[in-house]
């Protein structure tokens, strides 16, 4: 019997890992010795956050797609969770040059332009930046977190087929198949990488992603059976994450994440402020870029608060203006 949907910690989980992301990006970009302290005692948290996202993607995509009506349904709930907020955010960066532009290109649209129609459709590898804007940075990136959606957007497409795949006879060796697969191939890319151009990049991508995907999809499947060896499960995974053990370490994380967030009750009920975790995910890096634009060095405590409640509120905007009132038409056409 696989899991039955209930209230649960996963928006209270997301909202860690995204605030987790932050300080990490925001030792990246303002490069001060309180951002590089502060991130390096959280690195064992942001290190593995964008990981532990892809882990509960798995589980709560591929649970969406088992209780789907049709698969038009399933991609239309998909795309209004991704998708309104996303573009928003795109088009606010498309005109950034507005706000802080140095007037390298006045007249020149075309770095705008280029900007929106990549990022829009998710190839935000093809213009990371606009001409003129934080080009005085010591980071000119416009928002280095969105090459995950690409990721995300790719799983969303592959869930049909291995629903398909997985929900027959002996589907936990096609699984483990999977996942392995993954390890074999971000191994070879990376043991490759004097000879293979951008190898760490292409490790990054969504097959040496696929083992954190595959083993959120083991833990809906077997969601009863962890449960029930709650105890058990629980101290070995956190023995085994201890451990550290490479190859195990997406399934043990999975385990642990699923067993604590998942199936004790819901503790943090977020109902009032939304679930804000994915605007504090997209929003937070040209926040921050904003912000070093206007003389922040982050260098105090009050700058951190001062940048947290920036980002908390536009999330929350977000939440409130944008994603609540798309998902409520989820069931409106299909």
């Amino acid at each position: 019997m696989k899991y039955v949907y209930k209230s649960n910690n996963l928006d209270f989980l997301r909202l860690v890992l995204a605030t987790a992301v932050v300080f990490l990006h925001l030792a990246f970009l303002a490069k001060t010795p309180l951002t590089e302290s502060v991130s390096e005692s959280l690195h064992w948290l942001s290190g593995s956050a964008v990981s532990t996202f892809f882990i509960v993607s798995g589980f709560l995509i591929y649970m969406s797609y088992d209780r789907k009506k049709t698969i038009i349904n399933y991609f239309w709930g998909r795309l209004l969770r991704l998708y309104p907020a996303y573009i928003l955010l795109i088009f606010f960066s498309s005109c950034l040059y507005l706000l802080v532009g140095d007037g390298s290109s006045v007249g020149s649209y075309t770095s705008e332009i280029k900007y929106f129609v990549a990022n829009g459709i998710f190839l935000n590898f093809l213009a990371p930046t606009i001409d003129g804007v934080f080009s005085t940075h010591p980071e000119p990136f416009i928002n280095g977190s969105l090459w995950t959606l690409k990721i995300e957007v790719m799983f969303y497409c592959m869930v049909p087929i291995f629903y398909m795949l997985l929900e027959r006879k002996y589907s936990y060796l096609y699984m483990l198949a999977i996942y392995v697969l993954s390890f074999i191939y971000k191994d070879f890319i990376l043991f490759h990488k004097d000879t293979i151009p951008m190898a760490e990049t292409l490790a990054s991508q969504l097959p040496g992603q696929m083992m954190y995907f595959i083993a959120g999809i083991f833990c809906f499947k077997y969601f009863d059976i962890l449960k029930r060896q709650f105890s058990a499960l629980l101290i070995a995974s956190v023995i085994l994450m201890w451990l550290n053990l490479y190859y195990l370490q997406p399934f043990v994380i999975a385990v642990f994440i699923t067993l604590v967030f998942i199936s004790l009750p819901n503790v943090l009920s977020f109902k009032k402020l939304g679930d804000i975790s994915y605007g504090v995910y997209i929003f937070h890096f040209p926040i921050i870029q904003l912000f070093i634009a206007n003389g922040f060095e982050f260098n105090t405590v009050s700058s951190y608060f001062v940048l947290f409640t920036t980002i908390f509120v536009v999330s929350t905007a977000s939440w409130k203006l944008v994603e609540a009132p798309s998902l409520r038409l989820k069931n409106r056409f299909f």
